[in-house]
């Protein structure tokens, strides 16, 4: 009587990575024998994702485990995960049965606990492993163990990306709603993190001042004397009191008008640097914007005191802000706390988050009837600067609060890596005559600044061979480390040691051992 088989379980996917990834990887290919991948353990296999080649990995093997031993690399490594993790993984339990019907169930251990469950399909009929092709290639079910193993240790190096991202990579919480009628934040990057009626031209106060200092560094040295006009002295609201005739440094007025966000400070500067005429110091003010391609900004007068057609946007503020702060004078200005301006006392900054918020590092207020309570700041925090912009608060208490929730949002949203590590070995090239291969390490480490979610790809090209002598340091190949579609970090890969040629005497050694072990096998 014939033995029922036993029911086979179907296995439960539930774990399978989204968006439909694991669906569109066919392995096309597996350009080894049998036996080549049971004697060599290494196993090429081709691997397609709609419907192009998407790379193609060199597998090692270790004796009961599909896990790439120490130096194995991917031809391409475009999709080979980043920090180590494809080592982590351990194939754990196959469903072998499916083979013939060309379909694997994969089973992936990391780091201990079950991480996922994949099912993947060969199509390609150079990738059929049926018993029929089984008989043909002559392999016993051990040595056809091993290739199903291979088969496993690409599998899960393929879909480390689905899985280990959403382990990894928390899902990132929408941008939040804050009281103003206009924001806009970005990364160091120039990538956007948070935008609201961004482009949007309105009023923005006193934040025109970033121009003002901008325009007069630009065409007056910090240590010129100026003499303060009749007409400034005669602009009112925010003021440091001064005087027609006072005479101060084109640095002292800097200060005044940066950190006091004082207008007759602003005008006493734009008449000088004007020779004596407001619109013309406009015109530069307006000049530079074009230069900058602040498409949505025009400038009436140097402090932002409400005037018709005197307007800007939060993205264009907020280019602004980056560039001022990339002036070493207008960063160091607007972290200070108070000015000092001789005759006329001390006066503390505008900025009240310097002082309640530690990740500022400087920004620019501004406010007037029609454009409310607005700031243009930058934030840092753990090497992560982000820039933003809130644009017409209802009061000081909103605005400080939205642009504080608006910069913090913005760091939360990047993190620090090490893109290139100086003491890993990302490569190995073998040198002959029985020396010892050479390791390649980075010639210099790399520590960026990326969006949260976004995974590094690191590209190396190097040779698998090297001619001798190597000598210690000597440059060997390339590596380079991409965030998205952006080079973010790539040097040279360098010999981490020297390896000397041997001479003659080492040579015959070497041919007579190779040759005793080749005529060896042969008896055998």
């Amino acid at each position: 009587m014939r033995s029922r088989r036993p029911t086979r379980r179907r296995e439960n996917a539930a774990t399978r990575p989204q968006s439909g990834r694991l669906q569109d990887l066919r392995a096309i290919g597996i350009c080894a024998s049998f036996r080549c991948a049971v004697v060599d353990r290494r196993a090429v296999v081709r691997t397609r994702r709609q419907g192009r080649e998407a790379a193609v990995f060199r597998i090692f093997l270790r004796t009961g485990r599909a896990v790439p031993i120490q130096g194995a690399r991917c031809e391409d490594a475009a999709t080979r995960p980043q920090s180590g993790r494809l080592q982590d993984l351990r194939a754990s339990g196959i469903c072998a049965s499916r083979f013939r019907s060309r379909e694997l169930v994969v089973r992936t251990q990391r780091q201990g606990r079950e991480a996922a469950v994949f099912r993947i399909f060969a199509r390609s009929e150079s990738a059929r492993a049926d018993s029929d092709l089984a008989h043909r290639s002559r392999v016993s079910r051990r040595q056809m163990r091993s290739v199903l193993f291979a088969v496993i240790a690409v599998a899960s190096a393929l879909a480390i990306p689905a899985w280990g991202s959403a382990e990894n990579s928390p899902q990132i919480p929408a941008p939040p709603t804050v009281a103003a009628k206009a924001w806009y934040v970005v990364g160091e990057d120039g990538a956007v993190v948070a935008a609201q009626d961004a482009r949007a031209s309105r009023p923005m106060a006193s934040i025109t001042k970033l121009m003002t200092a901008i325009v007069t560094l630009e065409r007056a040295r910090l240590s010129d004397v100026v003499t303060v006009d009749p007409r400034a002295a005669r602009v009112g609201e925010s003021t440091v009191y001064l005087r027609a005739g006072q005479r101060l440094t084109v640095e002292q007025l800097l200060r005044g008008t940066l950190v006091r966000s004082a207008n007759d400070a602003a005008e006493a500067l734009a008449l000088y640097v004007g020779h004596g005429s407001q619109s013309r110091f406009v015109a530069m003010m307006n000049a530079k914007a074009r230069q900058l391609g602040l498409t949505g900004t025009r400038y009436v007068n140097p402090h932002g005191l409400d005037a018709r057609g005197h307007v800007s946007s939060a993205r264009d503020t907020t280019q602004l802000l980056r560039y001022a702060l990339g002036t070493p004078f207008i960063r160091r200005t607007l972290a200070s706390g108070h000015v000092e301006v001789p005759g006329d006392g001390d006066f503390p900054t505008t900025d009240d988050l310097l002082e309640s918020w530690p990740p500022l590092i400087g920004g620019k207020t501004g406010h007037t009837a029609q454009a409310g309570w607005s700031e243009t700041a930058g934030a840092e925090e753990h090497g992560i600067t982000v820039y933003g912009t809130v644009l017409g608060s209802r009061t000081e208490t909103e605005r400080n609060e939205a642009l504080e929730t608006l910069l913090q949002y913005g760091l939360d949203r990047y993190r620090r890596v090490v893109a290139i590590d100086s003491g890993k070995a990302y490569a190995k090239a073998s040198t002959g005559y029985g020396r010892p291969d050479v390791e390649l390490v980075a010639r210099r480490a790399a520590v960026r600044t990326i969006p949260e979610g976004t995974p590094l790809v690191v590209r190396v090209a190097a040779p698998t061979t090297v001619p001798l002598p190597v000598r210690e340091r000597q440059a060997l190949g390339s590596i380079t480390v991409v965030a998205g579609d952006r080079v973010v970090a790539s040097t040279k890969l360098v010999a981490a040691s020297a390896v000397s040629k041997p001479g003659l005497g080492g040579k015959l050694v070497w041919y007579t051992k190779r040759t005793a072990h080749h005529l060896w096998g042969l008896v055998s």
